[in-house]
């Protein structure tokens, strides 16, 4: 008997201790009544990745006011600790010469493009519209009514 089958073993005496059944643990904490019987078992078969095992574990360990951790260490003793997580970072192109934070390369980012944004805006406000609005004046100026054409009557 494996060191996690025992202390599945335990959390089962302790459920039925409590007067439990597995149908009214799963209905208080959510979890699979496959994998609360593969926990009491120690079958890793029936039970999802080591991560989430674990979890399910702990949150059993606490709705049977049991400390998880002798749980947690057994089980990790036998079926091998969660791998971590990779830790995505930022690509760089080498050493920021100014050592400044990350944070402060966004804001100096994002500010750029807010300033050019706004540069863009005053230019058309104060120099491409005025422009538009001259030519349209000066096209309107130049131009003269013609009267309408005479009516066509064809020759008999």
């Amino acid at each position: 008997m494996s060191r996690f089958a025992e202390q599945g073993k335990l959390l089962r005496e302790r459920r039925e201790e409590l007067g439990w059944t597995l149908v009214e643990v799963h209905e208080a904490i959510h979890v699979q009544i496959a994998h609360l019987r593969a926990l009491e078992t120690g079958d890793v078969r029936g039970l999802p990745g080591a991560t989430f095992a674990a979890g399910f574990l702990k949150t059993y360990c606490q709705h049977l006011e049991l400390d998880p951790e002798p749980f947690l260490f057994a089980f990790h003793a036998c079926f091998g600790a969660p791998r971590k997580q990779p830790v995505f970072r930022r690509a760089t192109s080498g050493h920021d010469p100014l050592d400044r934070p990350a944070w402060l390369t966004d804001v100096i980012a994002w500010g750029t493009v807010c300033a050019v944004v706004v540069f863009a805006w005053f230019t058309y406000g104060l120099v491409i519209r005025p422009i538009l609005e001259g030519a349209q004046e000066r096209a309107r100026a130049g131009t003269v009514e013609a009267p309408p054409p005479a009516p066509f009557e064809l020759a008999e």
